[in-house]
């Protein structure tokens, strides 16, 4: 909470902080998204896996995407029933349309790369009101962070 003596730049660094907690928190609990999503967890995909998938993405692809991709918060390894589905999610403390957008250009690659149906989703404590929108279109899941219980600044 913000107190009326907090100068900008320990705002920022607290918030620093808490972003930092829920990409840790949202990581240490991919089975818990991933059930909460309504799928049944396998694993983790590795950085050093995502990094030799990046290798077999469309030659087309431009190198900012392969290096979003290989460097995506966390992707999740599930299955809806039978079928084998990943999650592309990316974390931030106030989800707004780039993380959105990461999500979908990642997940969109991983179906390219593996073949298999994909499911973009943005973790995070705050959304903005577009974010919410495609949320509610369904173009992207959403998951709540802890610290989404704590009143934005």
């Amino acid at each position: 909470m913000t107190t009326p003596d907090e100068k900008p730049i320990d705002r920022l660094l607290r918030q620093n902080r808490m972003a930092a907690r829920d990409v840790e928190e949202v990581i240490s609990r991919a089975e818990v998204v991933a059930m909460e999503l309504g799928f049944d967890y396998l694993r983790q995909v590795t950085p050093s896996e995502l990094y030799r998938w990046s290798k077999a993405a469309p030659a087309d692809t431009e190198p900012s995407d392969l290096r979003s991709f290989q460097r995506a918060d966390l992707v999740i390894e599930a299955l809806d029933g039978a079928e084998l589905v990943y999650l592309a999610v990316e974390i931030s403390y106030t989800v707004d349309n780039s993380d959105v957008n990461r999500a979908l250009r990642n997940a969109v690659l991983l179906q390219q790369i593996t073949s298999h149906r994909t499911q973009p989703v943005v973790a995070g404590a705050v959304m903005r009101p577009s974010v919410q929108e495609q949320v509610n279109r369904g173009s992207v899941k959403w998951f709540p962070t802890k610290s989404g219980i704590l009143e934005p600044d």
